[in-house]
């Protein structure tokens, strides 16, 4: 006769592990901080800009610049402290550690996207990437491998919208022509994003389409020498496009649909099937970017505002196409009571740094924080155990166990060995 009994008690909830780094403050005032983008140089030391205003008024915007010293503390730096709205900085850094900014920016009137390098050793005048009578709004840029620098953006007028490409070759200073990629309606954070590959070729992702919320993905790459779109096999309307080249040169992109984020890559030539990456019902928002490690995993960080799933900053990374279950970087204290932007950055295989900005009224101003978590990921320990005891009532065999912490475990599995009695 085979017979043992394991009765043991599993609890899930609705809570998600959270990340147990220590919370470094970036931005603390009475101003509104919000739209981080980060990057650590070959030393292993961040570089940050992001917007900074006053209350909700956005003719007060500025960009600002927060840069990392060897004893861990933080020098901030106005970069443009004038009298017009500058928002939306993107920044990257190239082989050289030098660090790219490019922005939108008033001037007075119609809004163009501004491009600065600290390549002399401090930040340039604004660079004029886009002239006209037309507003140019939402830019993303990024330095490329041949010292190009490369930009989309969309315009934002009455009616339809477009977005385009566009190239400043720093070897020569001088600009490429504007390439109007496709409609497009300029509605939400970097609605077009772009990454290089190792040649120096430029993928793109953005949402066209005349709606105002979501609309068709397009993906376009120069790979032949001009700009082609490629198809991915994606029908629903989307927002929020991010787009990752890994090491082999080949396509990442994440996007949200029917309130999930989806995934597709072309690793084996052709893109895959979309594959939802976050759970039903949470209604993830403002992804500002996709980021790998040099082992080509990939990161990701978004906030959500629905209460059932809870309200807060998550991340969830990725191996071999594989992303893990969602993790909880900070929720929302009595403080805060909006969620913000958010961004994750890697520094080889072994650390991330995790941005958060959430809002709320301080001293009756509208305020926007900016927060960091840093750390090794793959040093956390998933289930830390106080005491696990087994007990034998007749038949039955009873497991007690209690643990400390439990990081990206959706439960526990027992497993038995029958002896004959």
């Amino acid at each position: 006769m085979n017979k043992i009994t394991l009765l043991f008690l599993i609890l899930f909830g609705h809570t998600y592990a959270q990340i147990p780094f220590p919370v470094d403050t970036i931005a603390y005032n009475e101003r509104f901080n919000n739209r981080m983008f980060a990057d650590f140089n070959s030393a292993g030391l961040l570089k940050i800009s992001f917007t900074s205003g006053l209350g909700t008024v956005s003719a007060n915007n500025e960009i600002y610049y927060a840069e990392e010293g060897v004893n861990g503390n933080f020098t901030l730096t106005n970069l443009t402290n004038n009298t017009v709205d500058d928002n939306y900085p993107t920044l990257s850094i190239d082989q050289n550690d030098n660090v790219h900014i490019c922005y939108e920016s008033r001037d007075p009137n119609i809004f163009q996207v501004r491009y600065i390098n600290n390549i002399s050793g401090s930040f340039s005048s604004p660079i004029e990437i886009t002239q006209g009578g037309l507003n140019k709004a939402t830019p993303f840029g990024k330095i490329g491998p041949d010292s190009v620098m490369h930009f989309v953006y969309y315009t934002y007028v009455t009616g339809t919208d477009n977005f385009f490409y566009k190239s400043y070759d720093l070897r020569t200073n001088t600009l490429g022509p504007e390439i109007l990629l496709s409609n497009g309606e300029a509605s939400g954070d970097f609605e077009a994003t772009l990454d290089v590959d190792s040649n120096g070729k430029v993928h793109i992702v953005g949402r066209s389409g005349t709606g105002t919320f979501s609309g068709p993905l397009k993906y376009f790459n120069n790979v032949s020498g001009s700009f082609q779109e490629i198809p991915t096999g994606v029908t629903v309307n989307i927002n929020y496009p991010r787009v990752k080249i890994d090491s082999n040169d080949k396509v990442h992109i994440v996007y949200r649909a029917n309130s999930q984020l989806y995934y597709i890559n072309n690793v084996n030539g052709t893109f895959t099937s979309s594959v939802a990456i976050t759970p039903a019902g949470q209604l993830p928002a403002g992804i500002q970017s996709l980021e790998k490690d040099n082992l080509d995993r990939l990161y990701l960080t978004y906030q959500s505002s629905q209460s059932a799933s809870g309200k807060g900053f998550y991340l969830i990374y990725s191996e071999n196409g594989v992303f893990s279950d969602t993790l909880l970087i900070s929720d929302i204290s009595n403080e805060y009571v909006t969620r913000n932007s958010s961004q994750v950055v890697t520094n080889g295989s072994d650390k991330i740094a995790l941005f958060y900005a959430p809002g709320g009224i301080r001293n009756s101003q509208v305020i926007c924080d900016i927060f960091m978590k840093r750390g090794n990921l793959n040093s956390i320990v998933p289930v830390e155990l106080i005491s696990f005891d087994a007990g034998v009532s007749d038949n039955d065999v009873y497991l007690v166990w209690q643990t400390a912490s439990e990081t990206n475990n959706r439960g526990f599995a027992v497993e038995r060995r029958s002896q004959q009695i």
